[in-house]
């Protein structure tokens, strides 16, 4: 089985080449209970993501599913209790130690947790989630293995991006002369064992913190919820003909999704939305410290804009962005990235500048005719060292509403597999056009609740509307 740094051509059953935007996603089942099958099955037999179905591989214990494992697959469901008590466990140590598969997204799933604790697991294991069966609700297993598939998805583009960097890498030493080569091969070779060093010096200060962080993080969390809701718009600006809402929940105590707005001088507002890769404690983390990052210090700097003392001068949307992306760089360690929407509006003139990295493209409406689409760069922030990010502009008119949202809005599923979709957002952002931007905001919310039922809410719904009323 290849890794996941070869190149891997696809072939039809017919010997041709098969394209890869119509692959199916592979999913392996690996349970000795039929029943699961047919229910894991008939739960996601109608699921699409990103245009693609799924594809599912059956296996009924650890050696049935060694012998079925192939290239392509994203993600595993996987029994612990097969065979034998740690089958489960066998199987991930055989993809990921001797295959040496770690895209891969993995799923445990068990009927008996204690047989194998939670925590330990997590320790001495590299899985991607641990679920008991009676956890995995239909809609809950739709949302974990949409989430497994947006993981396998982002994880093999950033390893393509890093391939195409090595091989620009490569050409350009090929050029260089032969003595020039040893010498850039021995300073690399010394760079190497020292950033391995300091690699592993760090993962072994992560993880005793993480050991005793894991004694405390139960009675904090409310805590940290309660700090990260202390980042959000206190007070919404009011300017003549402007008028601003939000709304902001989190798909459990901590999220991921921030947002703000601001006065940055008596002529210029700035408003930001941001939405942190992945869940749990590792992205509120970074929220926050992104929140205080758009927070003025003491001397009155922040990320958007530098001190009096520098001349209080306002940063243009594309420097904000690049700024974030150096002091918040990815790590292999943290594996965190974000997307971001800023907008700098000039009250005077209504001119919008902003960036788009990597975010939902926001929707303007101009009035209430079709919607349109905001352009930007799609990489997200933190992705690429010295990634540059481009400023973008637009001249709002009175009438116009913009309208930006996370990605979660659109992907709130019902009926096992049906998501609430852009089309349904727009139709309600249209229906609502003539209302005041906070009635619109909540008509929006009741469509989308109506959508949801009885669904739990898996993930961050952050919305950030402005509105320039008519003359």
């Amino acid at each position: 089985m290849p890794h996941e740094d070869e190149v891997i051509t696809w072939e039809s059953e017919s010997g041709g080449a098969v394209s890869g935007s119509v692959l199916p996603w592979k999913v392996m089942i690996v349970d000795d209970e039929p029943e699961v099958h047919q229910v894991t099955r008939m739960a996601l037999s109608s699921l699409e993501f990103e245009g693609r179905p799924l594809e599912f591989i059956d296996a009924y214990s650890g050696q049935d599913a060694r012998e079925k494992l192939q290239e392509g697959i994203a993600l595993i469901l996987l029994d612990v209790v097969m065979e034998e008590q740690d089958s489960g466990l066998q199987f991930v140590n055989y993809v990921r130690n001797e295959l040496k598969q770690y895209f891969i997204r993995i799923i445990l799933r068990t009927g008996q947790p204690g047989t194998a604790p939670e925590n330990q697991i997590f320790i001495d294991y590299d899985i991607n989630d641990y679920k008991s069966k009676t956890e995995l609700t239909s809609v809950r297993l739709i949302s974990t293995v949409v989430s497994a598939l947006r993981g396998y998805r982002d994880l093999n583009a950033i390893n393509n991006l890093r391939t195409r960097e090595r091989a620009m890498l490569q050409e350009s030493e090929r050029t260089r002369a032969e003595t020039q080569i040893a010498e850039a091969k021995a300073l690399a070779k010394d760079e190497l064992i020292a950033t391995k060093d300091r690699l592993v010096a760090k993962l072994e200060a992560a993880n005793t913190e993480l050991s005793n962080l894991n004694a405390v993080l139960r009675k904090d969390l409310e805590a940290a919820a309660e700090i990260q809701r202390g980042f959000l718009p206190s007070e919404v600006p009011r300017a003549p003909g402007i008028e601003f809402s939000w709304y902001h929940e989190p798909g459990s105590k901590l999220g991921g999704d921030t947002l703000n707005i601001r006065w940055l001088d008596e002529n210029h507002i700035g408003f930001y939305m941001l939405d942190v890769g992945g869940h749990g404690v590792p992205a509120a983390l970074m929220s926050v410290a992104l929140s205080r990052s758009f927070m003025a210090s003491a001397d009155g700097s922040s990320v958007l804009q530098e001190s009096p003392a520098a001349g209080s001068r306002i940063l243009q949307p594309g420097e904000v962005a690049e700024r974030l992306n150096g002091r918040f760089a990815w790590t292999d360690e943290a594996e965190l990235y974000f997307t971001l929407f800023y907008g700098l509006l000039n009250t005077s003139t209504l001119s919008l500048k902003y960036v788009l990295a990597g975010h939902t493209s926001p929707i303007l409406l101009r009035n209430a005719q079709s919607p349109l689409r905001l352009e930007g760069n799609e990489l997200p922030v933190g992705l690429e060292e010295g990634a540059v990010y481009d400023d973008e502009e637009i001249q709002l008119k009175p009438g116009d509403r913009l309208v930006a949202y996370s990605d979660a809005l659109i992907e709130m599923p019902r009926n096992m597999s049906e998501l609430f979709g852009e089309d349904r957002l727009e139709g309600s952002l249209l229906k609502s056009a003539g209302e005041e931007v906070s009635k619109a905001i909540e008509m929006l919310l009741n469509d989308l609740s109506n959508w949801r039922g009885e669904s739990p809410l898996h993930d961050d719904i952050s919305l950030l509307a402005v509105s320039i009323l008519g003359d």
